[in-house]
């Protein structure tokens, strides 16, 4: 999907901000399904704008995580939240398919935690 077919369809409203830099990134605002609530971040390929991969957050709330509430403990429980998720509605580990995998990370380097969507 291209970067401009999925704004039409979700409407530039949906969208929290859009960086540029080695890919053009997407932040979206809270998507409610299933009674959970998934922060995506959408990365597409700078040139094709294709999509790449991207990061969800699994929440129980609608709301949009803010640097100054960071914490080590909070990362480490969406870690926990985001492996739960995985394990209830997807299976068990690893999460390889045809298409691409899916993996649970506390990634150090962005002090953050998501799942990682990667396709092939």
């Amino acid at each position: 999907m291209s970067l401009e077919n999925l704004i039409n369809i979700i409407g530039k409203k949906e969208i929290i901000s859009c960086e540029k830099g080695p890919y053009i990134n997407l932040f979206l605002k809270p998507q409610k399904a299933n009674g959970k609530y998934f922060l995506l971040r959408l990365f597409f390929e700078k040139g094709s704008e294709e999509l790449k991969y991207c990061q969800i957050v699994v929440q129980d709330i609608d709301i949009v995580p803010s640097w100054k509430d960071w914490n080590m403990t909070e990362q480490l429980k969406i870690k926990e939240n985001n492996d739960m998720w995985l394990r209830k509605d997807v299976g068990k580990p690893p999460y390889i398919f045809s298409w691409g995998e899916l993996k649970s990370v506390y990634n150090a380097r962005e002090a953050s935690s998501y799942i990682i969507v990667k396709y092939d």
